[in-house]
């Protein structure tokens, strides 16, 4: 039961995913990008969702982070 209360917090918020489980934090402003771009899936709104960042910002490593995120965070419906 304790590695399903440390999956719930790791799960809870995806600045502690990306740096315990990833190992690699975000920084603040691609958390912000994420948690904005799940607050849409978890309301269901169907939301178009443009990220607009300098170059070398890390979109691409955003865009990792919250996939694989959202796979764990959904692994026991099948991902």
């Amino acid at each position: 039961m304790e590695s399903e209360r440390i999956a719930r917090r790791l799960l809870a918020d995806p600045a502690p995913f990306s740096l315990y489980v990833i190992g690699r934090p975000l920084r603040l402003y691609q958390l912000d990008a994420m948690r904005a771009i799940l607050r849409s899936f978890d309301e269901a709104r169907g939301d178009t969702i443009t990220v607009m960042m300098a170059r070398q910002a890390g979109k691409d490593e955003l865009s990792a982070h919250l996939k694989a995120y959202l796979l764990n965070l959904h692994a026991r419906r099948g991902g």
